[in-house]
């Protein structure tokens, strides 16, 4: 038995690792492959505690990258007002 976001995990990791570009026809503006090909996918199956465990501390992980995104956002907004704000000041000569 797997959990659905296990298996959502493993794909990811697949397709990131380029995995599905070795198995797949091209042909003119697509990609795909056969079922045969796709049953053949491997999928390890810990077990499910062990699955759970993996899952949350990616989600954990998940959430601290989205909280330095957001940081990051809102630092490059500061830098863009702030450079805003000294330009004008430098062409009104207040600096």
């Amino acid at each position: 038995m797997l959990i659905p976001e296990w298996l959502s995990f493993w794909v990811q990791q697949l397709w990131h690792t380029h995995y599905f570009n070795r198995i797949c026809d091209r042909w003119i503006g697509q990609a795909g492959t056969n079922t045969k090909r796709l049953s053949d996918v491997e999928v390890p199956l810990p077990p499910l505690d062990e699955q759970c465990c993996i899952i949350e501390h990616l989600d954990a992980v998940q959430a601290k990258v989205e909280a330095v995104r957001r940081c990051q956002e809102e630092t490059e907004q500061e830098i863009e007002a702030m450079t805003g704000a000294v330009l004008e000041m430098v062409f009104r000569g207040e600096l």
